[in-house]
C-alpha cells in the first residue's frame, strides 16, 4: 500500500468549498501513511490543520502538515546553524523560522495599504527577483518543485521514493517535482490545470490523470492501492 502526499488548493477545496470526493477519500486513507503539502509559507501547519477540521476533514492534525516554511527552517538548521536571517514573510515563516524581528513595511514615509481587501498580494519570486538581480546570486528554492520539500516529505514519512504517490493539481510543481524526486504521481485537473487543457511538452506526464479526485479513487481501487472501506 502506497503513502500519499497531497496538495491542497485545488485539490481538496477551492477557497472555502470542498472539492467533490475530497473528505471521503482522506477518509479512505486514514491508516496509510500520507502528508499534506504545500508551497504556502504564510501559515502555520495548526492553521492549516484548522481550516482543513472547520472545512469537515476528519482527524487531520499539524503533524500532517508540512510547508515551505518548515522546510526552509529545518534546511537552515541543518546546512546554517546559528546564521542570522532577515525574514520576510507571514505568520507561517516567522513561526518556523523563530524570527526574533519582522518587518512588514520598512518605509518609515509612506502608509501601506493595510484594508486587506481587493489588493494584490506579490508572490516569493516578486520579492526575491530584485535581490537575485542586486547580488548577482540564485536563490536557493525551497518549495515546490524543487527537490528539498519532497525529500523532507518522504524522510517524514520513512518510505521509499517509488512508494509514495503524490497527489496535485499543478504539473510544473506538484507533478514535475514529485517525479525528479522518483515518486509516483497522480494529476487531478481541478485546480490550476482543467480538463481540456494541453500538457506542456517539457514536463514529465503523471501516471494517473484525471479530472477529478472521485476519479482518481476509483482509478486507484482497481489497481489495489487503496485500503479497503
Amino acid at each position: 500500500m502506497p503513502a500519499f502526499l497531497l496538495d491542497m488548493d485545488g485539490v481538496l477545496y477551492h477557497g472555502d468549498r470542498v472539492l467533490p470526493g475530497a473528505r471521503s477519500f482522506i477518509k479512505r486513507i486514514a491508516s496509510v501513511p500520507h502528508l499534506f503539502v504545500t508551497n504556502n509559507s504564510a501559515h502555520t501547519p495548526a492553521m492549516v490543520a484548522n481550516k482543513l477540521l472547520a472545512m469537515g476533514f476528519k482527524g487531520i492534525c499539524q503533524e500532517q502538515i508540512l510547508t515551505s516554511a518548515q522546510a526552509t527552517a529545518m534546511w537552515l538548521e541543518k546546512e546554517q546553524p546559528g546564521f542570522r536571517y532577515y525574514a520576510v514573510g507571514g505568520e507561517g515563516l516567522q513561526v518556523a523560522l523563530d524570527a526574533r524581528l519582522i518587518v512588514t513595511n520598512p518605509d518609515t514615509t509612506v502608509d501601506g495599504w493595510c484594508n486587506g481587501e481587493h489588493l494584490v498580494q506579490p508572490g516569493g519570486g516578486a520579492l526575491v527577483a530584485p535581490f537575485e538581480a542586486a547580488t548577482g546570486h540564485q536563490a536557493l528554492v525551497i518549495g515546490k518543485p524543487e527537490p528539498l520539500l519532497f525529500q523532507i516529505a518522504i524522510a517524514r514519512l520513512g518510505v521509499n521514493p517509488g512508494d509514495c504517490v503524490m497527489i496535485g493539481d499543478r504539473p510544473d510543481t506538484d507533478i514535475a517535482g514529485a517525479a525528479n524526486a522518483g515518486m509516483k504521481t497522480a494529476l487531478v485537473r481541478t485546480g490550476r490545470f482543467l480538463p481540456g487543457d494541453s500538457w506542456p511538452e517539457q514536463l514529465p506526464r503523471p501516471d494517473w490523470d484525471t479530472d477529478s479526485l472521485s476519479e482518481l479513487t476509483q482509478l486507484l481501487e482497481q489497481a489495489g492501492l487503496l485500503p479497503f472501506t
